[in-house]
């Protein structure tokens, strides 16, 4: 076994564990807020007690909170789980640059946190293909936004997926005009991904559909 494949492998196996937790606790706070609702109250009452709870807008708060963390891990459970397949399939595979492009969005948000950039992903009306796996491809998505994180700060970044002459391409664009950065190539496992400057950002240029065939 490939130490890739035994790596996602686990990756995979824990973040359905996860999953499973978050679920749990999803559950029983819906429940903690079922219970802080009119019916509640209405069931204190027939048991003789008072209806009205003092704290009742403060644990109201805190299960929000708590729903509002449960789905942020749920969402970052799912893509460690599109991570750790990622490798099993192997760097020939095809893989869809939205999918993959959202998940390592995603597993690197406090990346960009920390510089106070936000990447904003458009999703393409048409599923696009790159000629390469899925873990490769977000190698190189890790790749570009480290490029850009080194240069900008408190800015937004609009990410567009297209088919190009040259290959599938997946744009990185910002308001800041005259980026200095340096085109280069990529090889990953045979294949190769261009990086691109574009004046006020970069393009990954990935292999084209049936390329690695």
């Amino acid at each position: 076994m490939r130490e890739d494949v035994f790596m996602g492998a686990l990756i995979a196996s824990v973040s359905h564990e996860l999953l499973n937790v978050l679920a749990t606790i999803h559950q029983s706070s819906g429940l903690m807020d079922d219970l802080m609702g009119a019916g509640a109250r209405k069931s204190l009452f027939g048991l003789g007690m008072k209806t009205e709870f003092v704290h009742h807008d403060k644990f109201k708060s805190i299960i929000a909170t708590i729903g509002q963390q449960v789905d942020r891990g749920m969402a970052l459970s799912e893509a460690l789980n599109t991570l750790g397949h990622a490798p099993a399939k192997g760097p020939q595979a095809q893989c869809d640059l939205w999918e993959a492009a959202s998940a390592t969005l995603c597993l690197a948000e406090r990346l960009s946190r920390k510089r106070r950039v936000r990447f904003m992903l458009r999703k393409p009306q048409a599923r696009i293909l790159a000629g390469m796996g899925q873990l490769w491809v977000m190698m190189s998505i890790y790749e570009a936004m480290e490029t850009l994180l080194a240069t900008l700060k408190e800015t937004e970044v609009e990410i567009t997926i297209e088919k190009g002459s040259a290959g599938s391409v997946m744009r990185f664009e910002t308001d800041s005009a005259g980026l200095d950065l340096a085109a280069r190539e990529m090889a990953l496992c045979g294949l190769v991904v261009r990086l691109e400057p574009t004046g006020n950002g970069l393009a990954l240029v990935f292999p084209s559909e049936g390329s690695s065939t």
